[in-house]
């Protein structure tokens, strides 16, 4: 009677999963698709150091800007990138059974307006030949 208590909670934390979602936007709102999400183990920020530590990840969003991943329960360095914005990288906790949402906005890249004018709605800047 009192082994079959600790069984069926170690049966039933078998069936646990943890994962990471999210959603990559633009800072207008809108869902970027093919945005770039890179998620690596932190050994050192988890407890008790791992031999086997998971592989690093590298997702695609969707179309809807979504990812999402099965991982196990600790602490995770997540990067995402995209064509002409400014990355953004974090530090994320897994924990046992959860999922954890990790929604991210996204910048445009100051040295795109820098280096090309901000041309967005209008046409671009034409100047007079010195």
């Amino acid at each position: 009677m009192f082994l079959r208590w600790p069984l069926l909670f170690w049966l039933e934390i078998g069936r646990l999963t943890e994962s990471l979602a999210g959603v990559v936007r633009d800072s207008e709102g809108a869902a970027m698709s093919n945005a770039i999400v890179l998620v690596h183990w932190d050994n050192d920020g988890s407890q008790g150091g791992r031999s086997n530590a998971p592989d690093d990840l590298h997702l695609t969003t969707g179309t809807a800007g979504e990812f999402s991943a099965n991982l196990t329960a600790g602490f995770y360095d997540v990067a995402i990138f995209a064509h002409a914005f400014s990355p953004n990288a974090r530090k994320v906790r897994i924990r046992i059974g959860q999922t954890t949402n990790d929604d991210v906005t996204l910048s445009l890249d100051p040295q795109i307006p820098a280096e090309f004018g901000d041309t967005f709605g209008e046409s671009p800047h034409i100047f007079p030949e010195a």
